[in-house]
């Protein structure tokens, strides 16, 4: 009883990949360009499912790889699930005419995929520079100097390592 769930959660799943990859697939105009997305897509897939249920059994340089490329592709799926959802919608509500922008137009592609860079980008930076934040937290009635230490959400693993711990 507890696997039907999970399988209903791997085929929502599935089902939204195929959306993305079906509305990339429309998109792109060039069919050498549409083969090599797909092949990008699903080893981003099976790279990061792999990471997570086998990945002792690789050299875990080889894990790190393979799960820093499956949750790349994790976030920008979640970002072009989201625009081709708007997308979709502006074209279903007839608001805007969308069809030259949905299918084989090398311009909606460039405005897609330049937007995603420019969002992972500074998600990117914003990760590489983390800041401490120190807050004072004003206590009544304590005769003396109380210090707290609270650490969370550590991440550590294949992208967060001892140094940089």
């Amino acid at each position: 009883m507890k696997f039907l769930p999970i399988f209903f959660m791997f085929l929502l799943m599935l089902g939204m990949h195929y959306y993305v990859i079906f509305r990339l697939w429309q998109m792109i105009p060039a069919v050498t360009v549409r083969v090599v997305m797909l092949v990008v897509t699903v080893s981003a897939v099976v790279s990061i499912v792999l990471s997570i249920t086998a990945g002792e059994a690789f050299p875990s340089p080889v894990t790190g790889v393979m799960y820093r490329m499956g949750t790349a592709w994790f976030f920008i799926f979640l970002y072009l699930l989201i625009i081709f959802l708007l997308l979709d919608i502006v074209r279903i509500t007839h608001l805007l005419p969308m069809e030259k922008v949905l299918h084989g137009n090398w311009i909606s592609l460039s405005v897609v995929c330049g937007f995603i860079a420019v969002v992972m980008s500074y998600g990117f930076f914003t990760y590489q520079h983390k800041e401490q934040v120190e807050l004072d937290l004003p206590v009544d009635n304590i005769a003396f100097p109380l210090k707290i230490l609270a650490i969370s959400d550590l991440h550590l693993g294949y992208n967060i390592g001892k140094d940089e711990f």
